[in-house]
């Protein structure tokens, strides 16, 4: 199993109820791009969520834990 694998799920777990919340706000489409463009659009879906005030300000930690899995998964995939 990955490392980074706990913290993706953690990632999950909070991340979850905030889309559900945007949802409810605003029906979305996020496609099905995979890996790391996928991961990096829910993060912006999140920041615009903010803007729109449909969410809170982003915790610092989540950032952390989006960034956290980002750099992994670029890594693994080779990227830059």
């Amino acid at each position: 199993m990955l490392r980074i694998y706990p913290v993706l799920l953690d990632l999950v777990h909070r991340v979850v109820p905030l889309i559900k919340e945007i949802e409810r706000r605003d029906p979305i489409s996020e496609g099905s791009t995979a890996g790391p463009c996928r991961a990096r659009r829910s993060t912006s879906l999140i920041e615009v969520a903010v803007a729109f005030g449909y969410l809170p300000t982003i915790d610092p930690r989540l950032r952390d834990r989006f960034n956290h899995v980002l750099g992994t998964l670029v890594r693994l995939v080779g990227g830059h």
